[in-house]
């Protein structure tokens, strides 16, 4: 005898699937990129520059074709995608915002795209220091933001 999932069991049971499959993906990335992140976050305005960059910039191509990807998937997928930073859920709405968390090598083979739903990408709050908060809560507890280098000899 099978008993029906209640909506709240349903819910739960496909965050518990989402955080495994996000912690899978965490674990290749580390394994390739060594725990040096490039983490980025594109809203529909973007995707024009990034696919205008990818055309000579190879690590913006792979940021291109798993921003594409990401999309292509969130249709054809079984369960419903999940905003990164809230349970909302994607059914015929469009995520307002993707993060893509890369591994900082020449061209990166693992990375993880997340969606961000219309709440969660305004800024109610610094944006980048709620993604690393939740990409903390699923094991990367020592994410941390690094400046960028200064060009050679500046200081």
């Amino acid at each position: 005898m099978t008993a029906a999932l209640t909506p709240n069991r349903q819910q739960r049971r496909q965050q518990q699937r989402h955080r495994q499959r996000a912690i899978r993906a965490m674990r290749d990335a580390q394994h390739e990129g060594q725990c040096v992140w490039d983490l980025r976050i594109f809203f529909p305005e973007d995707a024009l520059r990034l696919m205008a960059e990818a055309t000579g910039n190879r690590h913006a191509a792979v940021l291109f074709a798993m921003l594409a990807g990401a999309i292509r998937d969130m249709e054809a997928a079984k369960d419903q995608a999940m905003c990164l930073l809230c349970p909302q859920t994607f059914g015929h709405d469009s995520p307002r915002a993707f993060v893509l968390l890369t591994p900082l090598v020449g061209s990166p083979r693992n990375g993880i795209a997340n969606a961000l739903c219309d709440a969660c990408a305004e800024p109610s709050g610094p944006l980048l220091e709620r993604v690393l908060d939740s990409y903390r809560q699923v094991g990367m507890s020592n994410l941390r933001v690094l400046p960028p280098p200064h060009p050679a000899g500046r200081a």
